[in-house]
C-alpha cells in the first residue's frame, strides 16, 4: 500500500544519510537502543509496551542522526502512523517480533559498515 512505499522510500533515505552524516558517537546512541530492544527479547515476560518504545526510539534516532531536519519530521510522523501496527505486530509474534528484530540489526549493520549497498538491502528486509 502506499503508506508502505512511503516508510519504505523515506528509510532508505534516513539510512543512507545516517551513513553519510552520522559520527561514531551517533551510531554509538543508536547501538545501544537496538542492545536495550535485542535484550527484551530474552525476557520471560514480555514487556510490550518497552518493546515499542525502543522499537520507535530506534526509528527516532535513525531520523536525528541522518542530520536533515526536514526528513526527520517526516520520517517521524510516518513512523508514528505505524505504531498502531508496530504495536500489534510485536504482540501477534509469539517470538516477540523476531523478523523486526532482524531487520533492525541488519540495518545497524550496514551503518556501521556504513554500506549503502546492504543497507539499502536491509531496509527492504
Amino acid at each position: 500500500n502506499e503508506v508502505r512505499e512511503l516508510r519504505l522510500l523515506l528509510e532508505k533515505d534516513v539510512v543512507n544519510l545516517v551513513i553519510k552524516n552520522a559520527g561514531s558517537e551517533d551510531i554509538q546512541i543508536l547501538r545501544e537502543c537496538y542492545e536495550k530492544m535485542n535484550a527484551l527479547k530474552y525476557q520471560e515476560e514480555k514487556q510490550y509496551e518497552v518493546l515499542l518504545h525502543y522499537d520507535m526510539e530506534f526509528h527516532n534516532i535513525l531520523g536525528k542522526i541522518s542530520k536533515n531536519r526536514l526528513l526527520e519530521k517526516i520520517y517521524r510522523f510516518v513512523m508514528q502512523y505505524f505504531k498502531p501496527y508496530i504495536a500489534q505486530s510485536l504482540r501477534k509474534h509469539t517470538n516477540f517480533s523476531l523478523e523486526s528484530n532482524e531487520t533492525h540489526k541488519l540495518i545497524l549493520e550496514a551503518i556501521e559498515a556504513r554500506d549503502f549497498a546492504a543497507a539499502a538491502k536491509a531496509v527492504e528486509t
